[in-house]
Parts: C-alpha cells; sequence; structure tokens
C-alpha cells in the first residue's frame, strides 16, 4: 500500500513538471492547460476527477481508494472540498460512500 502511495505520488510530480513553471500548466497560454487543469484544483482533485470519469463517472470511495493508492483521510478530505464545490455528489449507501461526478472542471 506504502509502495503504490509513492508510485501514484511520484507519477504526479513527475506529470505535474511541464518546463519550469512551478505548477502543471504554468508555462502553457490561456486555454492550453487541458481539460482537467482549472485553477483551484490540486493534483489530487484533478487524479479523483479523472478517476471517476474513468469509471462511468460514479463508483464507491473504497473503489476511488483502490484506483488511486491514495490513503482514505486523503480521498475524504478531497471528496469533501470537491462536493462542496460541485464537481462530484456524496451519495450514502449503508456504510458505504458512492460518489457521482456531477461536472468536469
Amino acid at each position: 500500500m506504502v509502495v503504490a502511495a509513492a508510485i501514484v505520488a511520484a507519477a504526479l510530480l513527475l506529470r505535474g513538471r511541464g518546463g519550469g513553471g512551478s505548477r502543471p500548466g504554468a508555462d502553457r497560454g490561456p486555454g492550453e492547460a487541458g481539460a482537467l487543469m482549472t485553477r483551484g484544483l490540486d493534483d489530487v482533485d484533478r487524479l479523483i476527477l479523472e478517476t471517476l470519469e474513468r469509471n462511468g463517472g460514479e463508483m464507491l470511495q473504497s473503489e476511488l481508494m483502490r484506483a488511486t493508492g491514495l490513503p482514505k483521510t486523503t480521498i475524504w478530505r478531497h471528496v469533501r472540498r470537491l462536493a462542496e464545490q460541485g464537481y462530484i455528489e456524496v451519495i450514502r449507501e449503508g456504510k458505504a460512500n458512492r460518489l457521482r461526478l456531477k461536472k468536469k472542471p
């Protein structure tokens, strides 16, 4: 689990380096940053949204945890923020949370 989280973190860091800019897309002009390079979202937020999109826009939080390799608390903190911003909806199903993509950034 620790190894998987380290691999995901390394991939996010490497993916974010675009040629001198300190944030992903910093070296690009307006509108060139890509579909999920929206202001206010960090790499973990984008990873969560991309994973949800690849899985039909809906999945259990535990499935998202397995798919990303991120810790439960990290996922929940970002899920709460994304829900507050209107990107996803959290649907309680017994003891589980179903996450549904509401809008693309």
